[in-house]
């Protein structure tokens, strides 16, 4: 386990693997959502579905930090945006993404 694992917050963009009836899917990026006390992390595996769907229990030594979500493109968190619930878990990432989309977009001359 390296030092990256043990300080990732929700916002963290990793690598890990998915899994589906037990069945390893491949390794796919998600979005930390949440921790799951010591042993692990709740994580969004956005490009798959939304967030109410698609959270799922990582352990810590399977998570790989590659981004947060400051390094994603405009495109990338409008689609985490849309995905994430309103009254869910999931909520506090898709308010902080949605408020660095504006951030671009008025960057970019655009209305938020």
């Amino acid at each position: 386990m390296n030092a990256t694992t043990n300080t990732l917050k929700a916002g963290s963009v990793v690598r890990a693997p998915r899994f589906e009836a037990g069945e390893s899917t491949g390794i796919r990026k998600g979005v930390v959502v949440d921790t799951f006390g010591d042993s692990g992390f709740l994580v969004w595996f956005y490009g798959v579905g939304n967030a109410r769907q698609e959270t799922r229990l990582v352990m810590k030594r399977e998570v790989k930090q590659v981004a947060t979500l400051e390094d994603l493109s405009e495109r990338v968190l409008t689609r985490i945006v849309k995905g994430t619930d309103r009254d869910g878990i999931s909520f506090p990432v898709g308010d902080r993404a949605y408020r660095l989309r504006s951030k671009m977009r008025q960057a970019r001359g655009l209305r938020g």
